[in-house]
C-alpha cells in the first residue's frame, strides 16, 4: 500500500524515514522507526543492507540525522546549526531559524536566539490530558447550551397549549377542557355545563369556525405581545416559568354580560333560575357562561297572569339591551252608545269613549266575560254577556225595543195625553192639556177654540187604547230620544151640540193613530209632539 507525505503529498518510498521532496518525517505508522542513521533506509536486522550493497560500511547521508533536512554537500544542517538555534518561549523546544513556529505547541519562538532557562527538549511532547479534557468539556458544554436553547425556545411556544385546547374542542372532551380552563376562568365550570357548551358550539358551525380561527390568531400575536381581540376563549401568558426558563400559557373561558329590558314588576327567570328583582326596567346579567339562554318573565295582570318567554344564543357581550317585554293582548269593546259602562266578569271596568274601549292586558290563556250597561233616561238597559279572549273585538248593543219599562212609560204618557185632550174638549179648556207640545199642542188648542165658538162640548169618553208593540220605533236624534207607535183608540162618542140634538146620542167610535213622541228629561216622561190619523 502506497503512503504519502502529510506535509506535501509526495509519494513515500518504501523503507524511507523522511520525505525525499520536503524532508518531513514519516509517521511511525507509515514506516518503522528502525532506520539507518547514515542513509535513512529501513533496517532489517542490525546492518543496513543499502550501505552494504553500495560496498561501503558508511554511506554519506543526504539528509540531516537530527531533523531530516536535505543536505547540500558537506555543509552542516542549517536547521540544526548551533548558530541558528532558537527556543520556544512557551515550552522550551529548540526551533530552527527556518521554522516560524514551534512544531510542538505551535507557539511562535522568540525573535532572537536565546538559550532556554531549561534544558532543550529534542523530542516532541505528548499532548497534555488536562488540556484535552478541557477541550472536550468545552465542546460538550457548547453543545448542551445549544440544545438547551433550542429546547427552551420550542417548549416556550404557545402552540403546545393551543393544540391541547383545539383537540379538546374537536373531540367534545369536557373533562380535558375543564382541566385546561378551570384554574384560570372567572366562572365556575362544571363538567355538565362544559358538555352543554361544547354541544351548543358544534351546533353552530359558523361560531365554531370563528373560535378556531381566533385561537390560531391569538397563538401568533401572544408571542409578540401584539394586540388581539379574543373570542370565547382567551390565551394568556403565565407569569410563572417552568424551570425558570420555559414560558407557560393558559386558556380562560370568557364570560358574557348583557342587559334585559323588561317590566320592573315581572319575575324574570334565566335558564329556570329566578333573576333578582330590580326597581328599574333593565336587569343586568353579569359573568355567565356563553351559549344558549332561555328567558321567561311572569307578572300578575289585572285580568290574569301574563307570561312571555324567548330563547337565544349569546356568545359575547352586548351593549344593546335584550327586550323581554310582554306581548300585551287586549280585548276591544265597541258600541254606538257613548258613555255605556263596560263590565268584566261582572265587575265595572270602564266606559265607552269614542265608540270603543280596550280591556287588558289579558293573558293569552285566559278569557273574560264582557257585558255593558247603558242608562237611558227612563231606565238602565244591559247588554248580553259575551265571553271574549285576547285580540278579539266585540260590540255591545243596548236595544230599546222590547223594553217593558219603555213600553209602559210610553203608553202611560200617551194615555195621559189623550185623557187630557178629552178633558179639554169636554170642558172647553186648553189649559188642562198634558204631555203635549209642538204641532200637536197647536192643533189641540185650535180645536178647543173652535168648539168654544160653536158652543159645542164633547160628551163621550175613552173606552180603550190598544198599542201595537211591534210598531214601536225609538231612536236618538240630536241628543233627544224620539219614539213612534201605532194605536187603536176605542171611544163611546157623543157631542153636545145645540144645533144638532141627535149628536148627543152615544155611539161607539174607533180611530187609528200614529203618535210621535219625544222624551222630556225635565218632565221625566214622554210628550206627544205630533200624530197622524190613518
Amino acid at each position: 500500500m502506497m503512503n504519502f507525505c502529510k506535509q506535501c503529498g509526495q509519494a513515500l518510498s518504501e523503507g524511507k524515514s523522511f520525505c525525499i521532496q520536503c524532508g518531513e518525517a514519516v509517521s511511525p505508522s507509515a514506516v518503522d522507526k528502525n532506520v539507518c542513521k547514515e542513509c535513512g533506509s529501513l533496517l532489517k536486522g542490525d546492518d543496513c543492507t543499502t550501505c552494504v550493497l553500495n560496498g561501503s560500511d558508511k554511506v554519506e547521508s543526504k539528509f540531516c540525522k537530527e531533523c531530516g533536512e536535505a543536505l547540500k554537500g558537506d555543509e552542516e544542517c542549517q536547521h540544526c546549526s548551533p548558530s541558528s538555534n532558537r527556543y520556544c518561549k512557551n515550552c522550551g523546544t529548540e526551533v530552527s531559524q527556518f521554522e516560524s513556529y514551534c512544531v510542538d505547541c505551535r507557539t511562535q519562538p522568540v525573535s532572537q536566539p536565546a538559550a532556554p532557562s531549561f534544558a532543550p527538549i529534542r523530542n516532541k511532547k505528548k499532548p497534555r490530558p488536562l488540556m484535552i479534557s478541557l477541550i472536550i468539556f468545552a465542546i460538550l458544554l457548547a453543545g448542551g447550551a445549544t440544545y438547551g436553547y433550542f429546547y427552551v425556545k420550542d417548549a416556550s411556544l404557545p402552540s403546545h397549549t393551543t393544540e391541547i385546547l383545539i383537540e379538546a374542542l374537536e373531540k367534545k372532551d369536557a373533562p380535558a377542557l375543564q382541566e385546561l380552563l378551570s384554574e384560570t376562568s372567572d366562572i365556575p365550570l362544571t363538567r355538565d355545563a362544559l358538555q352543554d357548551f361544547l354541544e351548543q358550539l358544534h351546533s353552530d358551525p359558523e361560531i365554531y369556525d370563528e373560535l378556531l380561527e381566533n385561537i390560531k390568531m391569538q397563538e401568533k400575536t401572544i408571542v409578540s405581545a401584539a394586540p388581539n381581540d379574543p373570542f370565547l376563549i382567551q390565551l394568556k401568558k403565565s407569569p410563572e416559568k417552568k424551570w425558570l426558563f420555559i414560558d407557560q400559557y393558559t386558556a380562560a373561558l370568557i364570560p358574557v354580560s348583557f342587559t334585559l329590558d323588561t317590566d320592573p314588576d315581572a319575575k324574570v327567570f334565566l335558564n329556570d333560575k329566578e333573576v333578582p328583582a330590580s326597581s328599574k326596567e333593565s336587569r343586568v346579567i353579569e359573568n355567565v357562561m356563553p351559549g344558549e339562554f332561555t328567558f321567561k318573565a311572569i307578572k300578575d295582570g289585572e285580568w290574569g297572569e301574563l307570561e312571555t318567554s324567548m330563547s337565544l344564543f349569546i356568545w359575547k357581550d352586548s351593549d344593546v339591551p335584550i327586550p323581554l317585554l310582554f306581548d300585551e293582548q287586549y280585548i276591544t269593546v265597541t258600541s254606538e252608545f257613548e258613555g255605556a259602562e263596560v263590565y268584566l266578569d261582572g265587575e265595572p271596568y270602564g266606559t265607552i269613549k269614542d265608540s270603543s274601549v280596550q280591556i287588558g292586558p289579558v293573558s293569552e290563556r285566559d278569557s273574560v266575560v264582557v257585558s255593558g250597561k247603558y242608562s237611558y233616561p227612563w231606565e238602565d238597559v244591559y247588554s248580553e254577556e259575551v265571553t271574549a279572549s285576547t285580540s278579539e273585538t266585540i260590540e255591545l248593543e243596548f236595544p230599546i225595543t222590547g223594553s217593558q219599562v219603555l213600553m209602559d212609560d210610553l203608553t202611560s204618557d200617551i194615555i195621559n195625553y189623550n185623557t187630557s185632550y178629552i178633558e179639554s174638549i169636554t170642558r172647553i179648556d186648553s189649559s188642562v192639556l198634558r204631555n203635549v207640545k209642538g204641532n200637536q199642542l197647536e192643533d189641540n188648542m185650535k180645536t178647543v177654540k173652535n168648539l168654544e165658538k160653536r158652543s159645542i162640548t164633547y160628551g163621550g169618553y175613552l173606552k180603550d187604547m190598544i198599542f201595537d208593540e211591534q210598531s214601536l220605533n225609538v231612536k236618538e236624534e240630536n241628543g233627544a230620544y224620539k219614539a213612534s207607535i201605532d194605536v187603536e183608540e176605542l171611544y163611546a162618542s157623543s157631542w153636545n151640540d145645540p144645533a144638532d140634538p141627535d149628536a148627543a146620542e152615544t155611539i161607539p167610535k174607533t180611530y187609528h193613530y200614529t203618535y210621535y213622541c219625544e222624551y222630556d228629561e225635565d218632565a221625566g216622561g214622554w210628550v206627544v209632539y205630533d200624530s197622524e190619523e190613518h
